[in-house]
């Protein structure tokens, strides 16, 4: 059984946590919209050929997957308790 401070201590933890996933989510929305965007517009007006059409794809790529997992997978493994300890 744990004390009263304790229990506040891990539901303050956990709030945090969600606050930042939620948070880390929007971003990521928000930032994959807008590189999404830019990239479809490049394509769009300049033609590119398959070579830099493959070269944006793995671009995005490159920069949506760490902000996926810095703004969302790792603020929700911390809200789940993965790889931290709790009081």
């Amino acid at each position: 059984m744990q004390s009263g401070i304790r229990e506040k201590l891990n539901a303050f933890i956990k709030m945090h946590y969600r606050q930042r996933l939620i948070r880390g989510g929007m971003a990521v929305g928000a930032m994959g919209l807008m590189v999404f965007g830019t990239a479809f517009l490049t394509e769009h007006f300049l033609w590119l050929d398959s070579e830099k059409r493959a070269w944006l794809f793995w671009s995005i790529w490159l920069l949506f997957l760490p902000m996926l997992t810095l703004g969302v997978i790792v603020p929700f493994l911390h809200w789940r308790g993965v790889g931290v300890s709790t009081i």
